[in-house]
Parts: structure tokens; C-alpha cells; sequence
């Protein structure tokens, strides 16, 4: 994995690499087009280019967030700025999640902080077979479920609501960090399933 990086380092390598959005493209002598870095987004505010996460946690030193919600930390390129100020473009080869070590420093770490979002929450506290069923019916549905030891979590969506109320299925209104497919049994490791698909509001499967 090639170390994340900030604008100045690209730079230098020339113009063989992809030009991240900070980057404008200038001619050179005899016309060939060169990559300079962009003054305005770059020399003031010294993006760091990130292409992907960290391994390793160090926890002695102290957490800066990088808040994000669900629908961008899906993609592979977009901007975002610490709590602390520090500009971060991403440039990723597959999407970070919930918690991820994008960048450290010698007084500091940076990690991804999903912001939490409106949730239906359906308690567990139900034979598993009534479980079992309600977790079936959202799936087929395409609608997006993630489980804890306690609790079922889905999106808060119009066709969801409709649905648990045909099932006659007892939810309530919470907001929390959503990690669509992560299901989670006590004692046990959480399994990450992925989000899959979901249809569209108004198709015949969300009716």
C-alpha cells in the first residue's frame, strides 16, 4: 500500500501519477502538460492525501475524529477536514469504515468517526424464531439491517416503517452509527456481511 501522503510528496514525483481534485495542470516547456500543486488548497491548508487506512492502533495517543456520514464514507473520493482543522482527501482502492486509522503523527491520531444517523431499533428480546422471521422480511425487502446482542438496527425509511407496522413488529426512534450487514452475538467476534443492495422507495418490492 502506498503511504498516505501529502501534497508537496506527490509532487515531487512527477507527472506520472493520477492528479488528485488539488492538483491543476500546467505547461512546461515545449507545451507538455506538468502537475503542480494548486496553491489555494494546498500550501495553506497542507491536504493530506490518504489512500487508504493504517494498520496498528497506539492507544497513548490522543484521538482526532474525522466526522463523516454513511453515504461518503461509501465512496472512494472525497474531502473531509479533523476536528482539529487538518484537511484529509481521499483517494481510496476500497471504502473505510467506522473507526479506521487514516493518519498519525508523533502527538496524535486521526480516525474515521461515522456520524450517527436516524435508526428504527427492534429489540431482541423475542423467541429467535420471531427474530429470525423480522430479519427475513427486511432482507427480502432489500432494506438494510445490521444486529447487536440486544437489538436489531435498520435505516428509518418510510417503506421500513411500513413494514414493521404490517408485521405488527414494536420499534422505536433512535439515532446511532449504522454499519449495514455487521451482526454481533454476545461473547462472539461481529461479523461483517456487507450492505448488499436495497430497491428503490416506490418499487413493488417496497410497497
Amino acid at each position: 500500500m502506498v503511504p498516505n501522503r501529502d501534497c508537496a510528496s506527490l509532487a515531487s514525483r512527477g507527472p506520472t501519477l493520477k492528479a488528485p481534485e488539488n492538483f491543476v495542470p500546467e505547461r512546461g516547456a515545449g507545451g507538455r502538460p506538468r502537475l503542480v500543486s494548486d496553491p489555494r488548497p494546498c500550501s495553506a491548508a497542507r491536504v493530506q492525501i490518504i489512500t487508504g487506512p493504517l494498520d496498528g492502533t497506539d492507544g497513548s495517543l490522543p484521538e482526532i475524529a474525522v466526522r463523516v456520514d454513511r453515504a461518503t464514507l461509501g465512496r472512494r473520493s472525497w474531502q473531509a477536514a479533523a476536528d482539529d482543522g487538518k484537511d484529509f482527501s481521499f483517494e481510496l482502492v476500497a471504502a473505510l469504515r467506522h473507526g479506521s486509522l487514516i493518519f498519525r503523527t508523533t502527538t496524535a491520531r486521526y480516525v474515521i468517526a461515522q456520524r450517527p444517523e436516524s435508526l428504527l431499533e427492534i429489540s431482541l428480546e423475542l423467541a429467535p424464531s420471531a427474530a429470525a422471521g423480522i430479519g427475513w422480511a427486511i432482507g427480502n425487502a432489500h432494506l438494510e439491517l445490521s444486529a447487536e446482542p440486544l437489538r436489531m438496527l435498520t435505516p428509518d425509511l418510510p417503506e421500513t416503517r411500513a413494514l414493521l407496522e404490517r408485521l405488527q413488529v414494536r420499534y422505536a426512534e433512535v439515532s446511532a452509527v449504522f454499519r449495514s450487514g455487521r451482526f454481533a452475538r454476545a461473547g462472539q467476534p461481529a461479523r461483517e456481511l456487507g450492505a448488499g443492495h436495497r430497491h428503490a422507495p416506490g418499487s413493488s418490492t417496497a410497497q
